[in-house]
């Protein structure tokens, strides 16, 4: 559901700003005073994650500001944008085809806004959680193709070394969950769509005009808030070595 001058205010924020490719709003939790969205940021982990996602609403996102991608939904896009980076990868799907956009974005000098005067209330996962392994199987298909597409060479060592540990932690807990056919079968089809990936993979960075270190400073240098067992066994090694927090 969409709040009054929604759209209007959306619309506002691509005058007299040319390379403004997309603006989004406050994705705004049903049945609660709780964020879903603010935007996605993406970090040095090869994680996206939804900005302010499960805050109560204080008002700590009351402000206009760049952000690295935008959420599918309830966001508006410049058609010159399209035109010149492309469309949402139909290989994803679902789940990180619009944090592959903003980035194929970014890599190409457009920027991206969160406009907080407006908001929508979002029912999350209310198509996703009622197809049983859905989420398990796009979440392993899909987040290796963001690192493979769009992660400048100069940081993919780092970043692929600190993937595969969260990647690992993922797959133990699909197989806790009794979700491995679905992880295995994501893991399977990424795979085998790889060669692809690389293909579009030097397409997008012959455009790129924003240098390494530009990109760098889009990512978040931490693991997402959200990623709670990743951060509790980080800080159980940090512990272990008697590394301060």
């Amino acid at each position: 559901m969409a709040h009054k001058d929604w759209l209007k205010n959306l619309r506002h924020a691509f005058v007299a700003k040319p390379k403004l490719g997309g603006a989004t709003c406050s994705l705004l939790h049903a049945g609660d005073d709780t964020y879903d969205s603010t935007g996605d940021l993406y970090t040095n982990w090869g994680l996206p994650y939804p900005r302010g996602r499960g805050e109560t609403v204080t008002g700590q996102y009351d402000k206009q500001n760049d952000i690295s991608a935008i959420s599918g939904g309830a966001s508006m896009f410049r058609a010159s944008f399209f035109k010149e980076v492309g469309l949402f990868d139909e290989d994803f799907f679902a789940y990180y085809e619009d944090t592959d956009l903003g980035l194929r974005g970014k890599l190409a000098g457009w920027n991206f806004e969160f406009i907080p005067t407006a908001s929508v209330i979002h029912a999350t996962g209310s198509t996703s959680g009622r197809v049983k392994g859905f989420s398990t199987y796009q979440t392993f298909k899909n987040l290796p193709w963001v690192i493979i597409k769009n992660v400048p060479l100069a940081l993919l060592p780092s970043m692929t070394v600190r993937f595969i540990l969260a990647y690992t932690g993922f797959f133990v807990s699909a197989v806790q969950r009794r979700q491995l056919r679905f992880a295995i079968k994501g893991i399977f089809v990424s795979l085998l769509y790889t060669p692809k990936k690389i293909v579009q993979r030097r397409s997008i960075q012959k455009k790129r005009v924003i240098t390494s270190r530009e990109f760098s400073t889009l990512l978040t240098h931490d693991l997402p808030p959200n990623a709670s067992k990743l951060i509790n066994l980080r800080s159980k090694y940090w512990k272990l070595i008697g590394k301060k927090s």
